[in-house]
């Protein structure tokens, strides 16, 4: 941008300078030129021996001048109270969004139960998962080191211990950690009850040194603490590994486990042969295994597209589906854009070294591997990588999990407000505060029992002034006829079930007949019923797209 011409070899001597191109061959930067010259960014002179500025120079410098991409905001709501909470980037929705996942914002943990495709809307319920992904860095998300998953499985075993001497208590043996870590009692809670819970469960221990292959349904739950670096190597070799036996679809990693979905359900002896086989691989046969995975699948796509705009051949910001991405390694064979991500990738993404390591750990005898077969539920410790990567029951939360949300989905039903209106005398009876309300609320009016609540976007006046004409005898339209028949079905659930009916009806997705059918089970318990209410509400926001496109085709 500041010279006419610059020689290749000042250019090269200038590169060598910056200390990660001191080896750059004249032979590298000769392909660099060449591809940059097909994009339009360089030029080079009849002699081959200079470069000047190309018809995308200019473009390709401003763009760049910044490293912050341009990217689409999608809202997150929450489903219990329907209120925005914030916005994720498209690199988090890229990467890691799916239906299940539990990640941090605002401070809190929330676990996306759907993500709608038009809007880009992504809707959450609040969860407790500690090892929650944080989308709030628009860049590369900083994986778990090596070093402290480590230390992550020792703190395990010492909590362990702990509660083994103090009987198996876990707020004693909260206490009792909290003095020897210099911490109070609440910060540590947590991790020993999760601990606790999966130890109860009769479930070996995940430790720094012990690996636990944990089979539930159609899962494999490898249980290993290495970081994330490190667990992506070891499932790139186990898909290899696995793929010729074809009892494996698809993986997922994070810090502490490894995630492996199976075409069906697994019996015991498949699991305990399966996990007896991971780690049975030789230092030749991790290379191996690595390079045909590495040739077959290409799992570094979303990098490539990093690369690919820093050399202006994608333009910056745009957003690419997972079917786009998967072809990049494709579009960009034989390229320098191709030779650079495998250079980044085996950089930042993998560890050969550390992976043959821990292979020779378990060949050693240096770390444990245990296998389990879970038949009811999971773990505790695996529940975490299930929940975020398949489509997990509520039910199959641990029970800590269960209560936490049901308590918040009850104060926010509760602190809301509700407009009632009397089929009897046609008068408004109260709008009052739900958590106000008498157990069975009646007409200040009249008396009458039977009363219908409104839905927030009713008109009070207009439903009032159709039951006026209609207990008149006056003639109604067929629009009208129905919101009077819907109001009407909703007094007779409040005539039967009183405030319960009014709080089924407040949740979204919930209507007369949804709400009949939970309110008929008579539950014995508050629990029971929020538990029943969450689960049709994520269950309509699951299924309302496909009855939305029922009815356009029946339309049409």
């Amino acid at each position: 941008m500041d010279k006419a011409t610059v020689n290749l070899k000042e250019l090269l001597t200038l590169l060598r300078q910056a200390y990660p191109y001191r080896k750059l061959t004249q032979n590298h930067l000769w392909d660099v030129i060449c591809f940059l010259e097909r994009l339009g960014e360089v030029r080079i002179d009849q002699e081959g021996k200079g470069l000047r500025k190309g018809r995308n120079s200019r473009k390709y410098y401003y763009e760049n001048l910044s490293m912050i991409p341009d990217e689409r905001r999608y809202p997150i709501v929450n489903v219990i109270s329907d209120r925005k909470i914030g916005s994720l980037g498209d690199e988090f929705m890229a990467l890691k969004a799916r239906v299940g996942l539990n990640f941090i914002v605002k401070g809190q943990v929330w676990r996306i139960v759907q993500i709608e495709e038009e809007t880009g809307t992504v809707y959450v319920v609040p969860s407790e998962d500690p090892l929650a992904a944080v989308p709030g860095w628009d860049g590369e998300m900083l994986p778990v080191p090596f070093d402290l998953a480590r230390e992550t499985g020792q703190l395990r075993e010492r909590i362990a211990k702990t509660l083994k001497e103090t009987g198996g208590k876990a707020e004693a043996a909260a206490e009792e950690l909290a003095g020897k870590f210099s911490t109070d009692k609440s910060t540590l809670l947590s991790a020993v009850q999760e601990v606790e819970e999966h130890l109860k469960q009769g479930a070996p221990l995940p430790t720094d040194k012990h690996i636990v292959v944990e089979g539930f349904e159609k899962f494999l739950i490898v249980h290993a603490c290495f970081g994330e670096v490190v667990n992506r190597t070891l499932g790139c070799i186990f898909d290899s590994v696995l793929s010729d036996r074809e009892i494996i679809v698809g993986w997922w990693n994070d810090g502490y486990h490894i995630l492996i979905e199976a075409p069906r359900k697994l019996t015991r002896q498949e699991v305990e042969n399966t996990g007896a086989s991971l780690f049975n691989v030789s230092s030749q046969e991790t290379d191996q295994a690595f390079q045909a995975y590495l040739e077959a699948k290409f799992p570094f796509s979303y990098k490539m597209k990093f690369v690919a705009e820093r050399f202006g051949a994608l333009p910056r910001g745009k957003t690419m589906s997972y079917e786009r991405l998967s072809q990049l390694p494709k579009r960009f064979l034989n390229t320098p854009i191709l030779d650079e991500t495998l250079r980044e990738a085996m950089i930042e993404k993998v560890d050969i070294k550390k992976a043959k390591e821990i292979m020779r750990a378990v060949g050693n005898r240096k770390i444990k591997v245990s296998t389990m077969f879970s038949q009811e539920k999971p773990t505790p410790l695996a529940y975490h990588m299930l929940a975020k990567f398949s489509d997990m029951s509520e039910l199959m939360a641990p029970e800590r999990l269960l209560l936490s949300n049901i308590d918040r989905m009850k104060k926010a039903i509760e602190a809301r407000t509700a407009s009632l209106l009397c089929m009897s005398c046609g008068q408004w009876a109260e709008e009052e505060r739900i958590r106000d309300l008498q157990e069975q609320p009646v007409c200040r009016n009249c008396g009458s029992k039977l009363l219908a609540p409104l839905y927030p976007n009713q008109d009070a006046e207009h439903v009032f002034e159709v039951l006026k004409r209609r207990r008149e005898g006056k003639e109604v339209s067929e629009e009208e006829l129905k919101e009077l028949t819907q109001a009407r079905r909703t007094a007779d659930l409040v005539l039967s079930y009183g405030k319960k009916a009014i709080i089924a009806l407040e949740v979204k997705g919930v209507g007369p007949e949804t709400a009949s059918r939970i309110l008929g089970k008579m539950h014995p318990n508050d629990d029971d019923f929020f538990m029943d209410l969450l689960k049709a509400k994520i269950l309509y926001l699951r299924t309302r797209e496909f009855w939305k496109n029922r009815e356009e085709r029946r339309v049409g």
